[in-house]
């Protein structure tokens, strides 16, 4: 196995294992779900974060009251 294809299949592992598999330890949530990101994916979880990757990201922004 190359280092592209280890690096790629360790990228793939760390987004099921954080965005689509559910963990006993955390009440059958994902980490990301329990953590408060709750995205809004379809029953393909794969497909739909596949799609999520594609559009355009929203910056945040930060409001800083001055006292």
């Amino acid at each position: 196995m190359s280092d592209k294809t280890a690096q790629a299949w360790s990228n793939g592992f760390r987004v099921y294992y954080n965005y689509i598999r559910p963990h006993t330890g955390l009440d059958g949530l994902t980490p990301a779900q329990a953590s408060g990101l709750n995205l809004p994916l379809e029953q393909n979880k794969w497909l739909s974060l596949i799609k999520m990757s594609n559009q355009p990201q929203i910056e945040a922004s930060t409001n800083v009251q001055q006292g």
